[in-house]
């Protein structure tokens, strides 16, 4: 065993392109409010491989790639319906989510 501490350098990234936040009330139609899966967070700890941004994170451990991925997340109403764990429902919430796109543009 070694006596060191063994650190493997992390290669710093710069972020593709600044994190847009979003607004809950840009997230609601005319439906009821959709606060999005409860199971998405962003780490705290901001990593040289995400561009120092806080990363998107999941606590039922799937992998959350990038912020397209977590729009996804935040557009799921339950963790129920886990678009991870039910890929057949990709194609609704990104028919939902340039809904509401269109809808901001057009205001």
């Amino acid at each position: 065993m070694p006596k060191t501490v063994l650190k493997h350098t992390v290669e710093i990234v710069a972020p593709n392109h600044a994190r847009e936040s979003r607004s809950v009330s840009s997230m609601t139609g005319t439906d009821a409010a959709n606060f999005g899966c409860p199971m998405l967070s962003r780490i705290v700890t901001r990593m040289p491989a995400t561009g120092f941004q806080n990363a998107p994170r999941c606590s039922m451990a799937w992998a959350i790639h990038n912020e397209e991925e977590a729009l996804l997340c935040m557009y799921t109403a339950d963790m129920l319906d886990c678009w991870k764990a039910h890929p057949e429902k990709i194609e609704g919430l990104q028919a939902h989510i340039a809904q509401d796109a269109e809808a901001a543009a057009a205001d």
